[in-house]
């Protein structure tokens, strides 16, 4: 067959009752099959299709849980995630009161305001803002200074040096994550560092979110 004529080569398909006829310029062939094994053919194809686009889905990000407001951060023990309230000393003399100040647990849930957080959607991440002032952000003493290694830093509070964090549904609540150095949220039933997933006991890690009582 020549250029000329493939290109004039086409195949049409006519399905009448239980066959089917192609035909082309020089030949014309008849190929029987039966109803029900057409039937079956396309049923196949569409659950291979529905198959490949199951396996090649995106996993669905971790839910948040909707809560309006203030929320308080309630480690495994019922501890809540406090900033440490004295007065303001501050490290960084640009900031405003309480810039630099650390993080800790305390009991609670209570109405403290100081022991309340903002969950800021940053994409699919977030900022945590304290409620005493919500210019003041969750991060580590080292985010100032170029990031370097938040492996078991305590945890403090900056105004313009914020650290980005994920939520990872785990068993029994939320592991939350800080993205660039992918240290987790930790509790020490009083002082609050980050570190490393898996360096500690999963339940240091687990966190739940609850509605603030005022």
């Amino acid at each position: 067959m020549n250029i000329g004529e493939g290109l004039k080569y086409r195949f049409q398909l006519c399905l009448a009752s239980n066959h089917t006829v192609i035909s082309h310029p020089r030949t014309t062939q008849v190929h029987f099959f039966q109803p029900m094994q057409l039937i079956s053919s396309l049923t196949i194809a569409l659950l291979a299709l529905a198959a490949t686009i199951a396996v090649g889905a995106a996993p669905a990000p971790t839910p948040v849980p909707a809560i309006p407001g203030l929320t308080c951060i309630v480690d495994s023990h019922g501890f809540g995630l406090n900033l440490v309230n004295d007065g303001g000393s501050t490290i960084d003399k640009g900031g405003p009161p309480g810039e630099g100040t650390g993080v800790i647990v305390d009991s609670g849930p209570n109405s403290q305001i100081n022991q309340e957080w903002s969950l800021i959607p940053q994409g699919s991440n977030f900022l945590i803002a304290n409620g005493l002032n919500s210019s003041l952000f969750l991060s580590y003493p080292a985010l100032p200074f170029g990031g370097g290694n938040p492996d078991f830093a305590g945890v403090v509070v900056y105004s313009r040096y914020p650290a980005n964090f994920s939520f990872q549904a785990v068993s029994g609540g939320i592991r939350i994550v800080e993205v660039v150095s992918g240290t987790a949220l930790t509790s020490w039933s009083g002082p609050v560092t980050l570190a490393r997933i898996g360096t500690v006991p999963a339940s240091q890690q687990t966190w739940t979110f609850v509605a603030a009582p005022i």
